[in-house]
């Protein structure tokens, strides 16, 4: 008689379970509201060589784990400044640099919006490495590369499209 009694109760749990299982299925971020973004062109003066594709590749992974990658607005990007700066010396041999990156992330389309966005990243050069001073700096400009393309990702994904210059209240 108690299986008779308990068989209902586990029906209901499992449906319960069947049913929040399936809700679960379409929670989730929702789709950005400007649709899908794609990185656009880099301009740049500064005198780094891999600058442009990690900048672009970090964009782009960022957007896609948002789910926003693959549309028709495509976000430019300028390299405003790229700068290194000695920061700090010991007395065996080891160097200090920051690595500075400044970049405006531009979405054109009949809405543009402009962000400018930077960051700054130690790294630490041995004087009598040339070879390994070179990767350090590629590798502190390609993490700020990913950083600066997640925070534009964000953006692009999340803030709602400016408003176009006629519709603005004067």
């Amino acid at each position: 008689m108690m299986a008779r009694r308990s068989a209902p109760v586990n029906r209901a749990r499992i449906r319960l379970c069947a049913v929040l299982t399936l809700a679960s299925c379409h929670l989730g971020r929702p789709p950005p509201a400007t649709g899908g973004f794609s990185p656009g062109a880099v301009s740049m003066q500064a005198d780094e060589p891999s600058l442009p594709e990690a900048l672009r590749a970090g964009l782009g992974r960022a957007l896609a784990a948002r789910g926003a990658l693959g549309g028709a607005a495509p976000i430019d990007i300028e390299v405003l400044d790229a700068s290194v700066a000695p920061v700090a010396a010991n007395p065996g041999g080891q160097q200090i640099y920051m690595a500075r990156l400044q970049v405006a992330f531009q979405v054109t389309g009949p809405r543009p919006r402009r962000l400018v966005l930077e960051g700054e990243r130690g790294y630490v050069l041995l004087a009598s490495d040339s070879l390994g001073s070179a990767a350090a700096r590629a590798g502190a400009f390609s993490a700020l590369a990913r950083q600066l393309g997640a925070d534009a990702a964000e953006w692009a994904a999340a803030a709602p499209p400016a408003a176009s210059p006629a519709a603005e209240p004067r």
